[in-house]
């Protein structure tokens, strides 16, 4: 998967940082049938530093579109995404952090078809951070 996450944040001087904004997400599926999944996350951050440490919650919700039918979603089509997040960042140097997170996410249409049994994944992720 490919994940892109921008975040605005107001110059804060303290160590507390409460950050917003969107996650595009490309995420290809390969088992059992190929497809894909595509859309835009809006993401809420809450972090504390601690020297170069920094633990953070995250959570965020939006649209996307599953381009695979399932026996849970039915046909290919319109989705939510709800994804709840925690994780750290190591910092590197001033300006890059490597960072490790564990996210549990649900997707679902909202009961706007039928099916929707909903799909839960858990993932682990890998991040490389650049502050510019």
């Amino acid at each position: 998967p490919i994940r892109t996450n921008i975040q605005f944040s107001s110059n804060q001087t303290n160590d507390l940082r409460l950050t917003a904004g969107p996650e595009l997400v490309t995420d290809a599926i390969t088992r059992p049938r190929e497809g894909f999944l595509t859309g835009a996350v809006a993401d809420i951050k809450l972090s504390y530093r601690i020297k170069d440490l920094t633990p953070y919650l995250d959570l965020g919700s939006g649209p996307v579109y599953l381009g695979i039918q399932t026996p849970e979603q039915g046909h290919a089509g319109f989705n939510f995404l709800n994804q709840l997040g925690v994780g750290l960042n190591y910092d590197i140097t001033d300006n890059i952090s490597l960072g490790f997170k564990y996210r549990l996410s649900h997707m679902s249409n909202a009961s706007l078809s039928q099916p929707n049994k909903g799909i839960n994944a858990n993932s682990g992720m890998i991040a490389l951070t650049i502050k510019f």
